[in-house]
C-alpha cells in the first residue's frame, strides 16, 4: 500500500508527468539501452516502426500509479504486461534496473522541479508496481502449471 507521504506527491505529479511522457520515455530509452543494450530487445523496438500504436511503458506506470488505489480495476492491464513482458524476456532481476532508469528520466526531465521527496514517492509507487507484476506473473505461472497438471492427467485416463 502506498504511503501517506508518496500519495501526495504523486497524486500531484500524476498530470505533470503524462504531460511529458514522450520526453520521460525518450529518455529512459536514451539512457536504459545505452548501459543495458540486452535490454533493447525486451521493450519490443520493431514494433516502433510498425503502424500498431504501442503505449509506452511509462504510460503504463503513470496509469497505475493513478490508479494505485483501486489496483484490482487495473488488474487486466498488469495481466497484459506480464504477458507482454514473459514474451520479451524481461524478469524479475531486470525491474530494478528498469526502475532506475525511469527515476532518472523523471529527473532529468523535471529537472530542479524533481525534489527528493517526489523521486522517493515514485521509487514507493515503481516498487508497488514491479510486486504487483511479480504477484500477478506468479499467478499465471501457477494456472499454467495447472493446466499442464490437468493435460498430462488427462492424458493418463
Amino acid at each position: 500500500m502506498l504511503s501517506d507521504f508518496a500519495r501526495t506527491y504523486i497524486n500531484a505529479s500524476v498530470p505533470v508527468l503524462r504531460e511529458r511522457c514522450v520526453a520521460i520515455t525518450h529518455i529512459f530509452n536514451r539512457n536504459c539501452f545505452k548501459t543495458y543494450p540486452e535490454l533493447k530487445h525486451a521493450f519490443n523496438m520493431e514494433c516502433k516502426a510498425s503502424t500498431v500504436p504501442q503505449q509506452p511503458l511509462v504510460s503504463v506506470v503513470f496509469a497505475y500509479a493513478a490508479n494505485i488505489d483501486r489496483a484490482d480495476r487495473f488488474r487486466p492491464v498488469m495481466r497484459r504486461l506480464v504477458r507482454k513482458s514473459a514474451s520479451w524476456g524481461i524478469t524479475a532481476i531486470d525491474y530494478p534496473i528498469i526502475g532506475s532508469h525511469f527515476l532518472d528520466a523523471i529527473k532529468e526531465t523535471l529537472g530542479y522541479a524533481a525534489t527528493t521527496h517526489l523521486l522517493a514517492a515514485w521509487a514507493e509507487a515503481f516498487a508497488l508496481f514491479t510486486q504487483a507484476l511479480v504477484m500477478e506473473e506468479g499467478e499465471l505461472n501457477n494456472a499454467s502449471r495447472v493446466n499442464i497438471a490437468e493435460m498430462e492427467d488427462a492424458h493418463a485416463i
